[in-house]
């Protein structure tokens, strides 16, 4: 009698990368105006973060967020039901400053400015948030039952030895797609992100008012 396999589609699981990249983003204020409209933002800090060794994890309790993964669904940026586990080391691998203007409710980046000029006149730091990129990232595999058995699997499924190759014929996860189609999970892409920051800075202005 063969053993029974755990129920992997709704046990955690984490998502291993080699490497990730985190866009962060800290709006400046003019120091001598209030914060009452988007004029009194003079620009924005955007930074692309490197960081190596991540895993994000699921806690994947009947929401489908397993087969979601497999079945390539994720959209470009890391939404909340994928939280950081743990990372290695980080490097702000680029910097620059723009100024923006809000669109239809989204923020859109503009010229490129000179930060060391912006202090000279004056600047305050207002609201920052960071988001994580999964599309220009690096996923290794995946540890499905991650409190347990912690079975390294590929993205379509399959057993991996330790030189990464895999282990069986058939996957060991198998799912329908149908049913995918009908998960209702969070997806961030880029256009939610400006989304996102926008809200954040008419929200900010509310609270001044």
């Amino acid at each position: 009698m063969s053993k029974k396999l755990p129920d992997y589609l709704n046990l955690p699981f984490e998502m291993y990368y080699d490497t990730i990249w985190t866009k962060d983003f800290e709006f400046i204020l003019n120091a001598d105006r209030r914060t009452n409209s988007e004029k009194d933002y003079v620009g924005v800090i955007v930074k692309d973060i490197k960081t190596r060794g991540v895993y994000l994890r699921s806690e994947n309790k009947g929401n489908g967020s397993l087969a979601y993964v497999l079945a390539g669904m994720l959209g470009e940026y890391q939404p909340e039901w994928l939280t950081t586990e743990d990372n290695d080391d980080s490097d702000v691998k680029n910097q620059e400053v723009r100024s923006f203007h809000i669109k239809e409710g989204r923020l859109v980046l503009d010229e490129y400015l000179d930060f060391d000029e912006l202090e000279e006149q004056g600047i305050d730091y207002g609201a920052s948030a960071s988001f994580t990129s999964l599309e220009n990232s690096r996923l290794n595999y995946l540890v499905l039952d991650a409190d347990n058995s912690s079975v390294v699997v590929d993205m379509k499924g399959f057993r991996l030895a330790e030189d990464d190759t895999r282990l069986d014929k058939k996957p060991l996860v198998t799912f329908n797609n149908e049913t995918v189609a009908h998960i209702n999970l969070e997806n961030v892409e880029e256009s939610d992100v400006m989304q996102r920051l926008a809200q954040m800075i008419n929200q900010t202005n509310a609270e001044k008012r």
